[in-house]
C-alpha cells in the first residue's frame, strides 16, 4: 500500500511539473501526508474488509484499498 501511495505521488509531481525545496520540512510533509496516511487508510480498509482475520479479500476489495492509497498519494501532491 505504501508504495502504491509514493508512486502516485513521486508521478503526479513530477506530471505536473513541481518543484521542490529539498529541506525537512518538505520532505516530513511528503512522508507524512503523501506516504503514511494513504497508505494506513488503505490498510484500515483491507482490516475493516476481513475484520482482522487472515481470510482472502475480493478483487473490489483489493482494488478499493489500492485506489484509495494511490487517491491520497496523488492528493498529497496538491499540498507540497
Amino acid at each position: 500500500m505504501y508504495s502504491v501511495a509514493a508512486l502516485a505521488l513521486v508521478s503526479i509531481a513530477v506530471i505536473s511539473g513541481t518543484e521542490l525545496e529539498w529541506n525537512i520540512g518538505t520532505l516530513s510533509l511528503l512522508g507524512v501526508l503523501g506516504i503514511l496516511v494513504p497508505g494506513y487508510a488503505a490498510n484500515s480498509v483491507m482490516l475493516l474488509r476481513t475484520r482482522g482475520r487472515s481470510k482472502p479479500l475480493k478483487g473490489w476489495q483489493e482494488m478499493l484499498a489500492y485506489t484509495l492509497a494511490a487517491l491520497g498519494g496523488a492528493a498529497a501532491a496538491a499540498f507540497i
